[in-house]
């Protein structure tokens, strides 16, 4: 459980990947089946006011910043829909 805490407090920080330059928040985290953590970055808006397309990149070739919105920003008490877990078949 050490990684996954170390993993999620990554949530709501600006974040650049290493080999690109790209830049952006962690707005999502995914853990696969072997233990491979994936951080999904969200570019900022752009001149236009578009979001761009965002990126899962393999958490290690993040840079992690200071926080870009805190994570009680954001919480709603009811986010709208019912939490399931996906069926496996």
């Amino acid at each position: 459980m050490e990684k996954e805490k170390r993993v999620l407090d990554k949530l709501g920080k600006n974040a650049t990947d290493k080999i690109t330059g790209f830049v952006g928040v962690v707005t999502s985290v995914s853990f696969d089946l072997y233990g491979c953590a994936q951080l999904w970055i969200t570019p900022k808006v752009n001149k236009e006011g578009a979001i761009g397309t965002g990126a899962w990149l393999d958490e290690g070739r993040v840079n992690i910043g200071d926080s870009a919105v805190e994570k009680s920003e954001v919480i709603v008490e009811d986010p709208g829909a019912e939490s399931k877990s996906a069926p496996i078949h």
